[in-house]
């Protein structure tokens, strides 16, 4: 990982927990407005943490993306203790949106190659982490895990983004990037079903001897199919992952939290 760089599973140990989340704003950081979108600045480290879907979106060819709760307010928190950025949708378009999206709100992280030059979000992100290592941390919300939303567990680490490249040296940076991460994540799984984290309890343990939660694992390291942080190459979409390692982002990972996690 990036000099200086800590593992995300560390500070979501320390800030998932935080309640109500949306009810409270992250001080100590410089705010730079532009446009509808806010980069929030709280150290100099080279780590970035975006929320995209803080928002409804227009998502070309499909239904509304639904807002997905807490994930502007826990990316400023994990930005503010990784003295790094976060890259959101403005507070005011966060406050000001309901259930419908504004028509010129496309989700950017569905975004055609194309495109990239031109939206906002894409250029913003790219100047963020290119010319140098750096950390992105792209951060959403998901549906509990069970037969029906096809999830196997609370937290996904989506890093099919950094696997895909054709650098070897990128390959190696992802695997150890994923042992870190699933490592920091593993004693915070224990500590949030042990009732260390505002009282939570698990219910059991796995095979191996991981806590469940609510009958499934807390964390996949290494998700196959959905919530991976990658589109399929064929459909020539990418997200914001893909995105920032194509903009030459030495570590980039999607971190999907259930309904769950995110509401403890």
């Amino acid at each position: 990982r990036p000099s200086g760089a800590l593992p995300a599973g560390q500070h979501l140990r320390h800030n998932i927990h935080l309640e109500p989340l949306e009810h409270h704003e992250v001080g100590g950081g410089s705010t730079l407005a532009m446009g509808d979108t806010e980069v929030t600045t709280y150290g100099s480290r080279r780590i970035v943490v975006t929320a995209p879907h803080c928002i409804p979106l227009c998502r070309d060819g499909h239904p509304t993306h639904k807002r997905e709760e807490w994930t502007r307010v826990l990316a400023l928190r994990i930005a503010k203790t990784m003295r790094g950025s976060a890259l959101t949708w403005s507070k005011q378009v966060w406050e000001e949106l309901g259930s419908k999206p504004d028509p010129a709100h496309r989700d950017p992280n569905y975004l055609r190659a194309d495109e990239l030059e031109s939206n906002a979000w894409s250029q913003q992100l790219g100047r963020m982490v290119e010319g140098a290592p750096a950390f992105h941390v792209d951060l959403h919300g998901a549906r509990d895990p069970s037969e029906a939303s096809g999830h196997s567990a609370h937290v996904h680490l989506g890093l099919m983004a950094m696997k895909r490249s054709p650098c070897p040296r990128v390959h190696h940076a992802c695997e150890v990037l994923r042992s870190a991460l699933a490592a920091e994540l593993a004693q915070w799984a224990y500590e949030l079903c042990d009732g260390s984290i505002s009282g939570v309890c698990g219910d059991g343990q796995a095979a191996d001897g991981s806590p469940l939660l609510r009958g499934y694992p807390v964390v996949e390291p290494n998700p196959q199919r959905r919530l991976t942080g990658a589109l399929d190459p064929e459909g020539g979409r990418l997200t914001m992952t893909q995105q920032s390692v194509r903009f030459g982002c030495s570590h980039s990972v999607q971190i999907e939290l259930s309904k769950t996690v995110r509401e403890i």
